[in-house]
């Protein structure tokens, strides 16, 4: 009895030798067990999912696959495949590590992106820590929902949107771009965003809270947007901070109070450099050349020798 005790033992420690250096074998395997790819930000497409292939599905597939220990990148690049393309439903770029996910156009396409029609919310919503590129795109709104945020908001705690080459976010019936706390909107090249409106504060860009950043250079523009409170083109709120330079621009915009900028509260803070320029903007409650391009919250600070929220290197 006991020598077949011993002889089961021994078989069952030979299964378990055999299985270990089987499993030891196969961890290697590329079918089964596909290594780990890291992408820096920034470099060429990562992940092609066909021509045909919307840009909703592509976002989706990545919130799918991204979770998975076997597929670690740290940038995708997807292409817009299609003219006028109209979103599947929102867009929310949000992953439980920090990812870059840059949209350009497809070669020959009409770099048009709509909101759609079920979206009462934003168009796109960015995540803390994460970062989405706009290159040569232009996000748009095509219907009349009743929005409740903006085109586009980067939510508190670290996001970023990025918009660079031609892109524009335009056409809003709410907001253009929401930025809350120590989240950022970097503008560069020729981007713009215009033609957007708001029935309170911040036509075009609402930096909600302290540490949203609006930075803007080359050629960027913020113009045409309008409100029915302050701030037609940029409202900062609440030690919110914009950063313009080169020769970056908030032009024509229209709101009650500060037509281009509002600073609605202490501690935000303006600061132009180089030839940037805010120019040529209406205020339709206080009609001064000074209102109508930018408000101050509490002005009458600086009557009790209190600093203003404002840095300017050129005016």
């Amino acid at each position: 009895m006991m020598k077949k005790i011993r002889t089961l033992g021994l078989i069952f420690s030979i299964v378990v030798l055999v299985a270990f250096f089987l499993a030891c074998n196969n961890s290697g395997g590329t079918e089964n067990n596909p290594p780990i790819t890291t992408v820096k930000p920034g470099s060429p497409d990562v992940v092609t999912l066909g021509p045909g292939t919307t840009l909703y599905d592509q976002i989706n597939w990545v919130r799918e696959h991204y979770m998975l220990e076997t597929y670690f990148y740290e940038g995708f690049t997807f292409r817009a495949n299609y003219n006028n393309e109209i979103l599947g439903g929102q867009l929310d770029l949000n992953f439980t590590r920090p990812v870059t996910i840059t949209i350009r156009p497809a070669d020959n396409i009409n770099p048009i992106i709509s909101g759609h029609t079920g979206c009462t919310l934003s168009t796109i919503v960015v995540r803390s820590g994460n970062r989405l590129i706009l290159h040569d795109i232009i996000l748009q709104e095509s219907f009349s929902p009743s929005r409740t945020n903006a085109l586009v908001t980067v939510t508190a705690g670290g996001g970023a949107l990025e918009m660079t080459g031609s892109s524009e976010i335009t056409g809003g019936l709410y907001r253009g771009v929401v930025v809350e706390t120590n989240s950022s909107l970097i503008m560069r090249d020729n981007t713009k965003i215009h033609n957007n409106f708001h029935n309170d504060d911040g036509g075009g860009v609402f930096l909600r809270a302290a540490g949203a950043t609006l930075k803007m250079y080359d050629d960027a523009s913020i113009d045409a947007n309008s409100a029915n409170g302050r701030g037609g083109g940029v409202n900062a709120h609440s030690g919110a901070a914009i950063i313009m330079r080169d020769s970056s621009a908030i032009h024509d915009n229209t709101a009650n109070n500060g037509g281009g900028v509002a600073l609605t509260a202490s501690h935000s803070r303006l600061s132009l450099y180089d030839t940037a320029s805010i120019n040529n903007n209406t205020a339709t409650e206080i009609q001064t050349a000074v209102a109508g391009c930018l408000w101050i919250a509490m002005l009458l600070r600086a009557a009790q020798g209190i600093p203003l929220p404002l840095t300017m290197q050129q005016v």
